[in-house]
């Protein structure tokens, strides 16, 4: 394939970096852009297919696969695969391939624009870490046993509950494959087995303590919770075997804990699955791009949606933590409700305007209450996320204050789809969830926390809706 003197000009200057290959997928010629952006020279890159060079061991085998077949098939693609510099530095390449033809239609060769993240995904990057952060504060901090595994069966993060569990160090059990602490090698195989072949297990086995005793546990495990990862989680219930006759104290605290693990389960392994097998390979960048503002718009929205649902749900998840502790309890001030409800119409100004939602508020700037400041907000603020959740264009959400004697009466109404009288009752259980108007997920979670911090601050959350005509959440509490 020739490539036309006009057509070097114009592609030379172009931001992105550019590859043309042969109908065999072999270089004939990159621009300056790849160059900058890959160390690669073109003389280093002539006669090579791109991915033999650009790719590493962490790049997505089975986006690999998909390109192949279709240089294969002379057909062009659009693939995100993690590909990496001549110094060995990981970038995310986002790459749109098109076939080209002579006027006959014969395959001539293949064209690709390969651009990479910027100096701006860069900073919404270091966002991003530093929400992982409350996440591993969580696993690190959870009163279960978290144990993670690779295909293998090998060992490859635990949490503290785990090490407390059967006595070994985070080190020794990086050395160790699930098998070696398992009471049985018999029964352990089969069961990892079943788990692959599952992705979801729950049952009962006897692990060894490093001291020689047994401790028998209950676990639900995950398979590729992130892809090649396998979380299991698991809960002590050697006590329960031993205090048979003491059964009814010991169920009460085998509940608490079995809801703790359930939770947390159901965030690892469903809410923050899908965005942390996309965030995984970002989180790995290290390198600047050089790509154009309309270029990157497609992966900054994508990538702002993911942050802001991360941050939602990570805040959730970081009170539901703290209200665990012992001697967790209000720190209840004076609060301007007028304040607080704007604060939070600001927070979902962006994600109000993209669904064609009109947000409203009507509070008194008079009106104050006695709370905790931080659990008005969380409940405020889930509250008011769950209505543009369900709602469509042209709905609103409003904000509003009712005095009532000594008490104050906080609502969040909307006119949205309203909710079926037989799944009233339901949605104020912990980790009941379903899709949003735009087909958004939740955790299941919110509710459940708005209950628990109003029963804190002497009030509960309480429902009126009809099917077609909206939904009213409200509470109240003692004015200040």
């Amino acid at each position: 394939m020739k490539l036309e003197l006009h057509s070097k000009a114009v592609l030379s200057n172009i931001d992105s970096p550019v590859i043309f290959t042969d109908k065999e997928g072999l270089v004939i010629w990159v621009n300056p852009s790849f160059e900058r952006n890959t160390g690669y020279a073109l003389d280093e890159m002539m006669g090579k297919k791109p991915g033999a060079v650009l790719q590493g061991g962490s790049s997505d085998p089975d986006t690999i696969k998909v390109m192949s077949e279709a240089v294969k098939n002379g057909e062009g693609f659009e693939v995100e695969i993690l590909n990496f510099t001549k110094e060995g530095k990981p970038y995310l390449a986002s790459i749109n391939c098109e076939p080209v033809r002579d006027e006959k239609g014969r395959l001539q060769g293949f064209v690709s624009i390969q651009p990479v993240i910027n100096r701006r995904g860069k900073r919404e990057l270091r966002q991003l870490k530093e929400r992982s952060k409350v996440l591993q504060a969580v696993f690190n901090h959870a009163n279960v046993a978290i144990i993670i595994a690779n295909d293998d069966m090998q060992v490859v993060d635990v949490n503290p509950a785990a090490c407390r569990l059967i006595g070994y160090s985070a080190e020794e059990f990086k050395s160790m494959k699930v098998m070696d602490y398992s009471r049985s090698m018999t029964q352990a195989e089969p069961l990892w087995d079943e788990f692959m072949e599952e992705s979801i297990q729950v049952g009962t086995i006897e692990l060894l303590h490093k001291n020689g005793s047994v401790v028998k546990c209950e676990y639900n495990a995950v398979a590729n919770v992130v892809e090649g990862l396998h979380l299991s989680v698991i809960l002590d219930i050697t006590e329960k075997e031993r205090h048979l006759l003491d059964l009814k104290s010991k169920s009460a605290e085998l509940e608490i804990a079995n809801a703790d693990k359930n939770t947390i389960l159901s965030i690892l392994s469903h809410d923050l699955r899908s965005p942390l097998g996309r965030l995984r390979a970002i989180l790995d960048l290290s390198t600047d791009g050089a790509i154009s503002q309309s270029e990157f718009q497609e992966l900054s929205v994508g990538l702002s949606q993911n942050l802001d649902a991360n941050k939602n749900l990570l805040d959730n998840l970081l009170f539901w933590a703290q209200s665990q502790q012992k001697g967790f309890k209000a720190e209840k001030e004076d609060c301007q409700l007028s304040h607080c409800a704007e604060q939070q119409l600001v927070h979902f100004e962006a994600e109000a305007k993209a669904k064609g939602i009109e947000l409203r508020a009507s509070i008194s700037k008079n009106l104050k209450v006695r709370v905790d400041p931080n659990m008005l907000e969380l409940v405020i603020r889930n509250l008011c996320n769950n209505a543009l959740k369900f709602c469509s264009s042209g709905n609103w959400v409003m904000i509003k204050a009712l005095k009532e004697g000594d008490r104050i009466r906080i609502l969040v109404e909307d006119n949205g789809p309203g909710i079926p009288k037989d799944k009233q009752g339901e949605i104020f259980k912990n980790g009941y969830s379903t899709k949003g108007s735009a087909n958004e997920s939740g955790s299941g979670l919110g509710l459940s926390l708005c209950q628990r911090f109003l029963t804190l601050n002497d009030s509960k959350l309480e429902l009126s809706s009809e099917e077609g005509q909206g939904s009213s959440f409200s509470f109240s509490l003692k004015s200040a």
